[in-house]
């Protein structure tokens, strides 16, 4: 695993102290810094645009601004992982620590400038990186060999004649002052040893749902007849005094409609004649070419 290198610190330190309020190269920082700045569209001359937030930052800001350039080695930087970074810590003087953080797939700058805080480094650091990872690795085997709230549960599994036997946790021995009696003791010391229950894994069956109860056959419902009052006399006297006495009647009535229509057609006819024909057309000229109309029809 490389250390953090002396090019990298010759590069950052002009633009920290004092602050150059020029851009940053993206080679030179962290992934989570250029993606806030992008995000935030902070600008060199932003406030917040060398360090991030924190209870400190006015204070590493005015030691930023008050200070000069120093001539920092880079083998004063200490480290420090977890499981998701690699951190380097790197104090530039009594006051502030540079953080850079580990890129490992940029095989040729790995390191890159992450933010600026005060001192001292957080305890869990190490000359190198290769001792922090190596810590981290032990603190992770230990994590998984310890017991976890859902393996200690499950100690409490019922065996079944399909499943194997339940895991059987054992609890640390009980302790015993010397002002407890002996039955307390025996009665404490019977949950020394915890194993699970016989029918603890076995399911309860469904409740039954709730039927509602079929209703009986019907028959299929008749329409009820709706009573009707006949009519009155009155009532029938009403409907037929408005009807024709005859059909000669009805027919005469029609027939007068139609020879309505068609003299009203022959005056609109003989008009309309009448404007396309000299003055001196008469009647008797508009009669002729009728009854001429008339006889071609008949034949």
């Amino acid at each position: 695993m490389s250390l953090l290198p002396d090019d990298l610190i010759r590069l950052v330190l002009p633009h920290l102290l004092p602050p150059s309020h020029r851009p940053l190269p993206d080679n030179l920082i962290s992934l989570p810094l250029r993606q806030r700045h992008r995000f935030l569209a902070l600008v060199p001359d932003d406030p917040d645009y060398l360090i991030w937030p924190s209870p400190n930052s006015d204070a590493v800001l005015a030691h930023l601004t008050s200070s000069t350039t120093p001539i920092v080695d880079a083998s004063a930087a200490v480290y420090s992982a977890d499981k998701s970074l690699l951190r380097a810590h790197l104090p530039v003087d009594d006051t502030l620590q540079l953080i850079f953080h580990f890129h490992p797939d940029d095989e040729s700058s790995p390191w890159k400038y992450h933010d600026a805080q005060l001192l001292p480094v957080p305890p869990n650091t190490h000359i190198s990186p290769d001792k922090a990872l190596a810590t981290l690795t032990m603190d992770t085997s230990d994590d998984e060999n310890s017991v976890s709230p859902e393996d200690y549960w499950a100690g409490y599994a019922s065996s079944t004649p399909s499943s194997p036997p339940a895991q059987t946790l054992l609890l640390p021995e009980p302790r015993f002052s010397g002002s407890e009696t002996k039955e307390e003791q025996q009665y404490w010391a019977r949950y020394s040893s915890i194993q699970g229950s016989g029918d603890s894994t076995v399911p309860s069956p469904r409740p039954a749902r709730a039927r509602s109860p079929r209703p009986a056959s019907q028959e299929p419902a008749q329409p009820e007849p709706v009573p009707l009052q006949p009519p009155t006399h009155d009532q029938i006297a009403r409907v037929l005094i408005n009807f024709p006495d005859t059909i000669q009647e009805q027919t005469r009535s029609k027939s007068e409609q139609t020879d309505g229509f068609a003299r009203d057609a022959i005056a609109g006819i003989y008009k309309l004649w009448k404007a396309s024909h000299q003055s001196s057309a008469g009647k008797e000229e508009f009669f002729s070419l009728v009854q001429s109309t008339l006889d071609s029809t008949s034949e």
